[in-house]
């Protein structure tokens, strides 16, 4: 049987390898043993005389590596840094309308600052609020392997930085870790940016169609969708001179706005203001038939809207999703559905019952899910007109992305009524141009009925509250009704039903460009990325 190990006397040391500290510990301890156990001093004169051996060795080893190492990277490294607490000012105006400047502390937490140790920079990826001062700044937290200094803005030497120093950072700064070698150092160039514009605050810029609708008296009855990177827009017009009215589709891309052209539709003629985009392809309806296109400018039948092999309904198109098609059928009552690109349609379940008469407007829209990437949620807003005061309805439904997964995941739909006498309804008697997905969140733009202002309302769990939110209107034409559509750039285009007032605007921060966090010294790891 194997021997059991014997317990370990107060004055035997384990044998450490090497390390400046490993050979302090090993002879003060064998110094102790000397010193303190002379009894036992021939007992243990073999493990004395080992240890002195081993300390030795490893004294001539590290002496060695110590001379062959003195400029190894990362002796001089800065290793964490953060700002300490900053001031900013904050412009409104009072209610008797004087200008008033206030000033608030910035959490300097919530900008925390990233360390590139491959170019040696030091910047916040998210900028500090507009007016925030910068002037006077102190670092709450200094980690590094060696003794920090800044380069002086008077003189441009470096001074030794202390805690307690407040610093300049309205430009770069240039600090420089000096290792505890005395010859190693880096420099790392701080960057701290502040923002030049407010995040939350909406830029507004009015266009115009300019040639594209030049030839028209009047236009109409409009529709738009963006597709890539370019804006479609249909509408009926008739061109000056002419009687010959027909459905015109109007196009610009988001990278050039003002260039804009007009052409006539060809084959089937768009009835109704909605359009779809379905698997790469766009969908309407004419008066008879669900129509669709892959340019939004030749159209074709695809087949009528039906319950059964026959059975003719009357219909309207709501939505689409990846894999499905939707639209109301109005004689029945009900959410239909096609998974077959609209050959054939089914009855969609609702969760509850929806009222008689209920009327779904064109508002609708489609958007990835916010609790799973792999699914879909579609949004219909809808009224009922056989109650009292017209109520409105958001219709919601998920459903997976991928055919393969149907029956994984295939939700009913929801329906969320207007809660009596809630300030975070959508509001009765409107007309709802539009909802759109914006900035995480659903945006319904409306018009009043009576004094005809237009309004916007955001939500953010899915249609069941709306309140005002970021974004704000520019000042519209009450007497021109104006459709809505949001384009790849995240720009909101509010197009005129004459075609000729554009107005184009983003959320500031939704166009600022997100900041590198993560860095490869390719170098280093001996490839390049991608190998």
């Amino acid at each position: 049987m194997p021997k059991k190990p014997k317990k370990k006397t107060k004055n035997q040391a384990d044998v450490f390898i090497c390390g400046n500290f490993s050979v302090n510990l090993q002879i003060e301890f064998s110094c102790l043993a000397l010193k303190y156990s002379k009894p036992m001093f021939r007992q243990n004169t073999l493990t004395l005389l080992l240890a002195f051996l081993v300390a030795a060795t490893g004294l001539t080893g590290c002496a060695g590596d110590a001379t062959e190492t003195q400029n190894v990277e990362g002796m001089s490294l800065l290793t964490a840094i953060s700002l300490g607490s900053m001031k900013r000012a904050v412009y409104f105006k009072t209610d008797d309308g004087r200008d008033t400047t206030a000033y608030m502390t910035v959490t300097s937490s919530l900008y925390p600052l990233t360390i590139d140790q491959v170019g040696h920079r030091v910047f916040n990826a998210d900028s500090l609020p507009r007016h925030t001062f910068v002037d006077k700044v102190t670092l709450s937290t200094l980690n590094a392997q060696g003794t920090a200094t800044v380069k002086s803005l008077a003189t441009g030497t470096d001074t030794l930085l202390t805690p307690t120093d407040s610093l300049d950072f309205r430009q770069p700064r240039v600090l420089t870790i000096h290792g505890y070698d005395g010859t190693s150092t880096t420099s790392y160039t701080i960057d701290i940016r502040v923002h030049k514009e407010d995040g939350d605050s909406m830029r507004w810029t009015r266009t115009t169609a300019g040639a594209a609708t030049d030839g028209f008296g009047f236009l109409y009855a409009m529709t738009a969708q963006c597709k890539g990177d370019s804006l479609l827009v249909w509408a009926m017009g008739t061109p000056e001179g002419s009687d010959d009215s027909g459905v015109y589709c109007l196009w610009t891309s988001a990278a050039n706005p003002e260039a804009w052209h007009s052409v006539r539709t060809s084959g089937a003629s768009l009835f109704n203001d909605k359009v779809a985009l379905h698997r790469g392809m766009l969908y309407a309806q004419s008066e008879t038939h669900l129509i669709k296109s892959a340019d939004g400018i030749a159209w074709t039948e695809v087949a009528p809207l039906t319950m059964a092999a026959g059975a003719q309904s009357r219909r309207m198109l709501v939505g689409a999703t990846t894999r499905s098609l939707y639209a109301y059928g109005i004689d029945e009552g009900c959410i239909l559905r096609s998974t077959d690109g609209g050959l054939t349609w089914t009855k969609d379940k609702v969760s509850g019952t929806l009222p008689e008469g209920i009327q779904w407007e064109s508002a609708s829209l489609t958007r990835p899910s916010k609790s799973n990437p792999n699914m879909e949620e579609i949004f219909v807003l809808g009224e009922s007109s056989n109650t009292p005061k017209p109520t409105l309805y958001t219709l919601s439904r998920q459903e997976m992305v991928k055919a393969e997964d149907e029956g994984v995941a295939d939700f009913q739909w929801t329906a969320y009524r207007n809660a009596e006498g809630s300030p975070y309804n959508l509001p009765d008697n409107q007309g709802y141009k539009s909802v759109l997905s914006y900035d995480g969140a659903l945006l319904c733009i409306s018009q009043d009925a009576g004094s005809r202002a237009y309004s916007a309302r955001m939500s953010q769990d899915g249609g069941r509250v709306w309140s005002a939110g970021t974004v704000t209107l520019p000042e519209l034409n009450a007497q021109t009704d104006f459709i809505a559509t949001v384009d790849a750039r995240n720009f909101i285009w509010l197009i005129g039903h004459d075609c000729k007032t554009l107005w184009r605007g983003r959320l500031n921060r939704l166009g600022w460009s997100p900041e590198q966090q993560v860095f490869y010294n390719t170098r280093r790891q001996g490839k390049t990325i991608g190998d």
